[in-house]
């Protein structure tokens, strides 16, 4: 759910609460899958060293050329992120973080489903310069 129904700004701040996750898992997935996100507190937070919510932003992206149909794969690749956050977080013998991590890293469907989302996410993002550099870098 985006906190404040929506922007005008480059930068969502998504509160996870409703979907029983938080933000430390949600960084340690997408950081797994090569995509850049960050935990960050939600109001109601009453401890920031465990935030319930993730902040995205734009300017990375909109400075590589995306346009808003590159958006749209972006969202469906955080989509993605976060349901196998979701499925990690069921299979965790406790709601401890070292249990989630030891899934993420240790389970083979899970290993497997974080493979092809990263490659997914090196092929789509490869086709965008960074700046500065020549294309073939990217």
């Amino acid at each position: 759910m985006i906190v404040t129904g929506g922007t005008e700004t480059h930068l969502l701040l998504v509160d996870l609460r409703p979907i029983k996750l938080d933000g430390d898992r949600v960084n340690t997935v997408m950081d797994h899958l090569d995509v850049t996100v960050n935990k960050n507190a939600v109001p109601g937070d009453i401890d920031a060293m465990h935030p319930s919510g993730i902040r995205l932003g734009t300017p990375a992206l909109t400075s590589r050329g995306f346009q808003l149909e590159d958006m749209d794969r972006v969202a469906k690749f955080i989509h993605r992120g976060i349901q196998l956050a979701q499925k990690i977080t069921k299979r965790a013998a406790s709601a401890n973080i070292k249990d989630f991590e030891a899934i993420l890293t240790s389970d083979e469907e899970v290993k497997a489903c974080v493979k092809t989302i990263r490659a997914e996410v090196i092929e789509f993002a490869s086709s965008f310069p960074l700046p500065g550099m020549p294309k073939s870098q990217a």
